[in-house]
């Protein structure tokens, strides 16, 4: 099979792209590119063009198939939102968990310091019973 040449431009036609006769041609040149090029920006699909009536290849995405597209992931995003994912859910409670041991915590840190106040009075009066046996001794 001999390699597809892209059709000539005439002054006749509006078009300034690379043309092919079939469909065919266009997807075999496109095939060809994406083995060979290396630029940064490569076709990925072909298209029939209204003004010249040939083919074209382009670099752009199908807005039909993007709207598809966009169409199916808003439904998968609907159901991801009714049904949480088991993972969510373990986040969720796992969450809630943390939640509860930071507000033990915080419990915790404040029985230490009314615990140590109490310790702090404790001596206080112990030393102040200390002071009244003392004196008590020596009144007797």
């Amino acid at each position: 099979m001999l390699p597809i040449q892209p059709i000539l431009p005439s002054k006749a036609e509006d078009c300034k792209k690379t043309k092919y006769r079939t469909q065919a041609d266009a997807l075999f040149a496109l095939t060809k590119l994406k083995e060979i090029s290396k630029r940064k920006v490569i076709p990925i699909r072909c298209y029939h063009c209204l003004r010249c009536k040939l083919w074209h290849l382009t670099s752009k995405p199908n807005l039909y198939d993007l709207i598809e597209e966009n169409k199916l992931l808003k439904i998968e995003l609907e159901k991801l939102k009714e049904k949480p994912q088991p993972i969510v859910e373990q986040l969720v409670k796992n969450t809630s968990q943390i939640n509860q041991i930071n507000q033990l915590k915080a419990n915790i840190q404040k029985e230490r310091i009314a615990t140590k106040n109490l310790m702090l009075k404790c001596k206080a009066l112990d030393n102040k019973i200390f002071q009244i046996k003392k004196l008590i001794d020596k009144i007797i």
